[in-house]
């Protein structure tokens, strides 16, 4: 194997892992946001009953 073959597999994984990175993050966004309107609704919710 060359160097050159290896300096180019190095870049496609980092590039892979930065994709990978990327989309991980926006599904914790997507989750985070969930968990907070739905907190939200309990907490408007519980404030109605007192």
């Amino acid at each position: 194997m060359s160097k050159m073959n290896l300096g180019q597999n190095i870049k496609s994984v980092n590039g892979m892992v930065a994709k990978l990175i990327g989309q991980c993050r926006q599904n914790i966004f997507f989750l985070a946001h969930l968990g907070c309107s739905q907190w939200d609704e309990v907490e408007s919710r519980s404030s109605k009953y007192k």
